[in-house]
């Protein structure tokens, strides 16, 4: 199965999601049991507890399964494609679309999926096309026409590391780096959180069931990298590798709260939508910050930001036990 990088946010989103509850719903249990409630105490939360779990293994599932997908074809609609169609002739009628190979749950309303009559009718076409299909379920034939193909790359997702290194490091951090690499202890700058560690298992374990030279060579990377110390989020309350954070921010016409998680760099599949590097401007910016501190983004050739920190989770849940 193919993911394109708006599912695999929206499956670690709805995992992120589960664990809480799932840490949440054990809580509940345990002390129901250590306090030898009736049996029929908190059923809900004993349903609640077995769905989730069992989500959070679909989710898993499909993550480690799942062959993942970034690169798209803007010359003709193939999966990750996003596309506008209008129907009959008729331009006021129209649907901005997504096409995927199969749809994952959560999923949001525009995707189409090529197991889809109108994702197998549409697949291959381009800008000017008109397509006929016909819905199996009622038999009724759909006349469309492919208006245009989203080709503004800032639409879409990314994973970090689709962007050069020397494009995501801010000038303050370069010098970091330098310095430590003259007092030969430029290692110490790769370091991983938690949730970075959990990344580059599962694409380890994805590599192991593939062969080639190119996998071979990735193989050797994520074993590299898996070798770098993995450190907790700070447990003075401060934002530093590892912690969720949620801040707001404003160029003093648009305002837009923010959440993700804070790491140093990004070393295998993290999006941009869930993470902020500390090399890059934003995240030299708040690292350090408390809840409620003010801060700026100095961004050359582009407007500055302010911004507060809204709120700060250095709370670890989910993960392995990888620190022993």
């Amino acid at each position: 199965m193919k993911l394109i990088p708006e599912q695999v946010k929206s499956l670690r989103n709805r995992k992120c999601e589960l664990l809480r509850m799932k840490e949440k719903y054990y809580d509940a249990l345990h002390y129901r049991e250590k306090e030898q409630f009736d049996l029929g105490v908190l059923y809900e939360d004993d349903s609640s507890y077995r769905d989730a779990l069992l989500e959070i293994k679909e989710i898993d599932r499909l993550l480690k399964e799942g062959e993942f997908v970034s690169k798209r074809d803007f010359s003709s609609i193939d999966v990750g494609t996003r596309f506008r169609v209008f129907y009959d002739g008729d331009r006021e009628d129209y649907e901005e679309l997504l096409l995927v190979d199969q749809l994952t749950l959560p999923r949001p309303i525009e995707f189409v999926s090529l197991e889809s009559d109108m994702g197998r009718a549409v697949l291959g076409k381009k800008v000017g096309d008109t397509v006929s299909y016909s819905v199996e379920a009622t038999g009724n034939t759909v006349h469309l026409t492919i208006e245009s193909i989203d080709q503004i790359r800032s639409h879409y997702d990314h994973f970090i590391r689709e962007r050069k290194y020397d494009r995501r490091v801010r000038k303050i951090a370069k010098r970091e780096i330098s310095d430590s690499i003259q007092k030969d202890s430029y290692s110490t700058q790769t370091i991983l959180s938690p949730s970075q560690y959990e990344l580059l298992l599962e694409e380890k374990e994805k590599l192991d069931r593939s062969t080639g030279s190119s996998v071979a060579s990735k193989k050797g990377f994520i074993t590299k990298m898996l070798n770098y110390p993995v450190v907790l989020p700070p447990v003075d309350d401060s934002i530093g590798i590892g912690s969720f954070v949620t801040v707001f921010l404003t160029d003093g016409k648009s305002e837009e709260y923010k959440s993700f998680e804070m790491i140093h760099h990004a070393v295998s599949t993290e999006l941009e939508s869930n993470y902020v590097e500390k090399i890059s401007t934003l995240g030299n910016s708040i690292f350090g910050k408390r809840k409620g501190d003010s801060f700026k983004v100095v961004r050359n050739g582009e407007k500055h930001l302010k911004g507060i920190v809204v709120s700060i989770d250095n709370t670890l849940f989910g993960v392995k036990q990888i620190l022993k």
